[in-house]
């Protein structure tokens, strides 16, 4: 969930068209029409991000756990004629994830775009304060959730012409950032999101680096510094590293940048 000051891990050597481009992109297959599924989508920058990619042209499988909040949300954006369906999925729930995963191959037979854009922020507190508990339900959502559907999903993007695997991260799990005293946001402590937003840094290096050689290019999608509705802390002075509530905002894929 970062803005412009975010510094990508070692490890990115690749850039990603916008999605602005993403519709000149021609898969390899008999269906021509990118097929990109967005977790976590019924609010916030998820929402946001599959609006703006079903502007393009790309059909948008707006994925959530909750399957009326869902389907309400992409009811909203297929009402303004875009081509979004809802997909239940829930990134903490094996059984809904291959679920999922059977529903794509069947109706679409392939996965160009997967976002991981699903987290929680969790309950906010300090290193010396949080509980295992909230460190466990936080990184199963952010970072083993990440993994879970990753993986599972992998068999799809295998089969397109143009595969493209995003990961949201947060400069608020950024230590180069945490670390520096003059960055507005260094005195948030909030221990079990934030290791794992630095985790999951990790893993999108991993996947970029393993998954090279057949072409999938694994990437962070760096979403608008926008204040997050839910965050349960309160935020020192300038402009917040994240956001639930997007307004107009610019997304930064890889290396290019959309409106």
């Amino acid at each position: 969930m970062p803005g412009p000051g975010y510094s990508r891990p070692r490890g990115y050597n690749r850039s990603l068209p916008a999605p602005n481009e993403l519709r000149r992109t021609r898969c390899m297959a008999n269906n021509d029409t990118l097929i990109a599924l967005v977790t976590g989508a019924n609010t916030g920058i998820g929402f946001h991000l599959t609006q703006q990619l079903a502007r393009t042209g790309v059909r948008v499988l707006l994925g959530s756990r909750d399957t009326a909040r869902g389907s309400h949300a992409a009811g909203q954006l297929s009402a303004d004629g875009l081509d979004v369906d809802h997909l239940t999925v829930d990134v903490t729930d094996d059984r809904t994830i291959g679920g999922a995963v059977e529903h794509v191959a069947a109706t679409y037979g392939r996965l160009d775009i997967l976002i991981n854009n699903a987290a929680i922020v969790g309950d906010g507190l300090p290193a010396s304060k949080v509980s295992r508990a909230s460190l466990l339900q936080t990184f199963d959502t952010n970072a083993a959730g990440i993994v879970a559907v990753t993986n599972a999903f992998l068999p799809l993007p295998r089969k397109s012409g143009s595969p493209r695997v995003l990961n949201v991260p947060s400069e608020l799990g950024s230590t180069r950032l945490v670390n520096d005293p003059d960055w507005a946001h260094s005195s948030v402590a909030a221990a079990a999101y934030q290791a794992s937003k630095s985790g999951l840094d990790m893993l999108t290096v991993l996947y970029a680096k393993e998954l090279a050689h057949e072409k999938i290019s694994v990437l962070p999608a760096i979403p608008p510094r926008v204040r997050p509705a839910s965050w349960p802390l309160r935020w020192p002075p300038g402009p917040p590293p994240a956001s639930s509530s997007i307004g107009r905002a610019r997304w930064s894929i890889g290396d290019r940048f959309t409106a």
